[in-house]
């Protein structure tokens, strides 16, 4: 556990020395967040809002959206693809230490660090400008858990994209999905149980609806107790997953040599 905590550490110190370019882009990401609050406000205010959200629902969700959206698109692949192709990953094998938990460890010093320098920024701006309001403690508890349990589900699929590098010449093609669901997916420009149809109630069982739609849906007061099943379930088999696709990859390498 010392060894995952230092990984962290280094990481997230790496990362210092760009704090201020990402203060920067924090405030570029507001701009875009206001846009899409703006967006919705001028849509749904004529009607009183849209199904059971009303517009300051709306307004919530969508602002908050875009203060976790920060720390829920990681970077691609968490870079397992660069250290494919260069052929490092087989020296990061052999490290003493398994390794999801080796690259889950660094990717939480990353996230960390947008935590802090993004999406703090942007939630403290959003506050100033809508008001936000968390109706008790016990709801402030249940929010940490679902962003704790969005942050975790999206870094699995990250690395599921990553670890597909050594399956497949090219990841660009299951990014390019991940991301276009995460996009419509998750809940970061319209709550899910929105989508119409048989689509809509397909995604809104995905992995990539508990990246976002879950805290929103806490944050703005409109859930049910069962809120934490679907995210749990994921995080349990995309572990497996996860832990599976690296023994076999782990293999094909020894066996072709490194």
């Amino acid at each position: 556990m010392r060894m995952h905590f230092l990984i962290a550490q280094k990481t997230y110190r790496i990362n210092l020395q760009y704090r201020y370019t990402q203060l920067i882009n924090a405030f570029g990401s507001a701009i875009i967040g206001f846009i899409l609050v703006c967006v919705w406000r001028a849509g749904s205010t004529p009607y009183g809002g849209v199904g059971k959200y009303s517009t300051a629902n709306l307004i919530s969700w969508i602002a908050f959206a875009q203060v976790l959206f920060n720390i829920v698109h990681p970077a691609t692949g968490l870079n397992i693809q660069k250290s494919v192709r260069t052929g490092n990953i087989s020296l990061e094998f052999l490290r003493p230490i398994n390794y999801f938990t080796y690259v889950m460890s660094r990717e939480l010093g990353r996230q960390l660090y947008a935590l802090v320098f993004k999406s703090i920024p942007i939630f403290l701006i959003y506050w100033a400008l809508f008001s936000f309001k968390i109706q008790s403690f016990s709801q402030i508890l249940l929010l940490i858990f679902t962003i704790v349990l969005g942050v975790y589900i999206s870094m699995c699929i990250n690395y599921l994209v990553g670890i597909s590098a050594l399956f497949t010449t090219d990841i660009r093609w299951a990014n390019t999905l991940s991301f276009s669901l995460l996009c419509v997916a998750s809940g970061s420009m319209i709550p899910v149980d929105l989508l119409p149809g048989v689509v809509g109630k397909i995604l809104s069982r995905s992995p990539w609806a508990c990246f976002m739609n879950p805290a929103c849906s806490v944050f703005v007061g409109l859930y049910n107790n069962n809120i934490l099943v679907i995210p749990l379930v994921w995080s349990f088999i995309l572990t497996l997953t996860c832990l599976g696709l690296t023994n076999l990859g782990k293999q094909k390498v020894e066996v072709q040599g490194g």
